[in-house]
């Protein structure tokens, strides 16, 4: 399962972001952490303002986006909407030309990254139940996202980012990743290799000529220069972390198979070092980055 980390509201001032924020939570028992405003609304005004920063505010938030973690909804009622809000109760800051100027910056950010999956734009003036549909149903299809996000991105997205809770059937979960021909003797290949790491460190076929203990090494570890780059353990009294690094990753033919592939190692490496299902820990998550998740 994918948590979501960080949920940041965006939109021009009257947008409703302070009205929603407040609705989410209690709707949801505040289960999100919400932010109202981050870098986009700091981009927005660095090019309002003529300031030096924006190529690195908008390099800061394209590799946001590509944190399938974080969320981002962008509230962009229609301009009478906003026209009706102003002339009901002003704006502290701006006049109305400045609100203006501002909504028509949103739209050319929408423009450059709408077609993130972790972007959402919502028009509706009572944007409340298309923002909850929306944060429920991220996450279902890590695949589908990442395709989403090169698509986005020219056809080519990096770095990008996920960290996913395993769950307590992880080990026992059905898995066809080794169904997919292309790439059998490939998985074949790194799971013999990772597995045969564990078995060497625990019995001390190392150059330190020691047994390594599960739940102190740092020794489990695979790593090639092939496109599942990296592939590392951590096993700890109250923690079971794998991270994986992806050189890179055909996302409209391999990356399904890929992250199949990489569920199934995490179950296979558990097994190796003797975990039982009893005794997984609470925290048990795998992190994955793709350093070229491409399309051609």
């Amino acid at each position: 399962m994918l948590n979501l980390k960080n949920i940041t509201l965006e939109g021009p001032d009257l947008s409703g972001k302070t009205t929603l924020m407040s609705q989410i939570h209690k709707e949801t028992n505040n289960k999100y952490n919400i932010i109202d405003r981050s870098t986009m609304s700091a981009m927005v005004y660095s090019t309002y303002y003529d300031r030096p920063n924006v190529k690195l505010l908008e390099r800061q938030l394209r590799n946001e986006l590509n944190n399938l973690n974080n969320r981002t909804i962008i509230l962009m009622p229609d301009i009478k909407v906003l026209n009706n809000r102003y002339n009901d109760r002003g704006d502290e800051i701006q006049n109305w030309e400045d609100i203006i100027a501002i909504n028509n910056l949103y739209e050319q950010i929408i423009k450059k990254f709408g077609k993130f999956s972790t972007l959402k734009v919502i028009r509706s003036d009572q944007p409340l139940q298309e923002a909850l549909d929306y944060l429920e149903t991220s996450g279902e299809n890590i695949p589908q996202e990442v395709l989403l996000n090169a698509i986005a991105s020219d056809d080519e997205a990096y770095p990008v980012k996920l960290e996913v809770d395993l769950g307590d059937g992880f080990m026992t979960a059905i898995n066809d990743a080794f169904d997919f021909e292309s790439e059998k003797e490939y998985y074949t290949k790194i799971l013999s290799k990772m597995l045969t790491t564990i078995t060497k460190e625990n019995i001390g076929d190392n150059p330190y000529g020691t047994r390594q203990d599960p739940k102190k090494t740092r020794r489990y570890i695979y790593a090639d220069d092939s496109c599942i780059a990296l592939f590392h353990m951590m096993y700890r009294e109250d923690r079971l972390n794998f991270y994986a690094t992806l050189r890179s990753s055909d996302v409209v033919n391999i990356f399904e198979h890929d992250y199949k592939f990489l569920k199934y190692l995490c179950g296979e490496c558990a097994k190796a070092v003797g975990i039982k299902d009893y005794e997984i820990p609470k925290e048990t998550t795998l992190s994955v980055i793709i350093h070229s998740a491409h399309i051609i």
